[in-house]
C-alpha cells in the first residue's frame, strides 16, 4: 500500500470519529432538553395542582345572609293568653336562634338577627310574669269576695288596670315593630281575619 494510501485512510478514520463524537454530544444535548421539557412540565403540573384549592376556595358561593322578622312572633306574644302559649312562644325562639347560629351565614347578619329574637324572647319572659301575677291576683281576690267584698273589688279594678296596661303594651310592640310589615302581610292578614286588632279601649279584661 502507497502512503498517500495510508494517509487517506488514516484521515477518514479521524474524520469518522469526529463524526461520531458530533453525534454523540447531539444525542447528549437533545436527551438533556428532554429531560429539562419533562421537568418544567411536571414543575407546572404541581403549581397547578398547589393552587387549584386556592382557587375553587375564590370560587366558592358567597355565605346566605339570614334574616327575622319579629312582627310574626310578637302577634303570637299578643294573642297568647297562658302562661303555657307564652312558654312555647320562648321555647321556638329558642329553637330559631340555634339554627341561626348555626346556619353559616354572614357573622355580623347573624349577631344582629341573635340580638332581635333576645329582644321577643325579653318581652315574652316579661308577659310570663306579668300572666303569673295577674293569676295571683284574681286568686286572690276570689278568695277576698268571701270575706272582704271591698277589698276583693279593689283587688279586681287593680288586676283590670295591670291587664289593660299589659295588652296596650304589647299592641304597641306589634305596630311598633321595627321590621317592615310587608313581609309578613300574609300572616297579619290572616291573624287579623280571625281575631282582629284590638282597639285599646275595646281590650277585654273581664275577671
Amino acid at each position: 500500500m502507497s502512503i498517500s494510501s495510508i494517509q487517506k485512510s488514516q484521515k477518514t478514520t479521524i474524520y469518522q470519529k469526529k463524526d461520531d463524537r458530533t453525534q454523540k454530544k447531539e444525542d447528549e444535548t437533545k436527551k438533556a432538553e428532554k429531560t429539562e421539557e419533562k421537568k418544567d412540565s411536571f414543575v407546572a403540573q404541581q403549581k397547578k395542582e398547589k393552587n387549584f384549592p386556592t382557587m375553587a376556595k375564590q370560587e366558592q358561593p358567597k355565605k346566605s345572609n339570614v334574616d327575622y322578622q319579629s312582627t310574626e312572633d310578637l302577634i303570637k306574644l299578643m294573642q297568647a293568653k297562658s302562661i303555657s302559649e307564652v312558654r312555647s312562644i320562648i321555647g321556638k325562639i329558642k329553637g330559631k336562634i340555634a339554627q341561626t347560629k348555626a346556619s353559616g351565614g354572614d357573622e355580623e347578619q347573624i349577631r344582629k338577627v341573635v340580638a332581635k329574637m333576645k329582644k321577643v324572647i325579653k318581652k315574652a319572659q316579661s308577659k310570663e310574669k306579668a300572666l303569673i301575677t295577674e293569676s295571683k291576683m284574681e286568686l286572690q281576690m276570689k278568695m277576698k269576695q268571701k270575706t272582704d267584698e271591698k277589698k276583693a273589688e279593689e283587688i279586681g279594678q287593680e288586676l283590670q288596670g295591670k291587664r289593660k296596661k299589659r295588652m296596650s303594651k304589647e299592641i304597641n310592640d306589634v305596630l311598633n315593630s321595627s321590621n317592615d310589615f310587608s313581609s309578613s302581610d300574609s300572616f297579619m292578614e290572616s291573624s287579623f281575619m280571625s281575631t282582629g286588632m284590638p282597639e285599646i279601649g275595646s281590650i277585654d279584661i273581664s275577671i
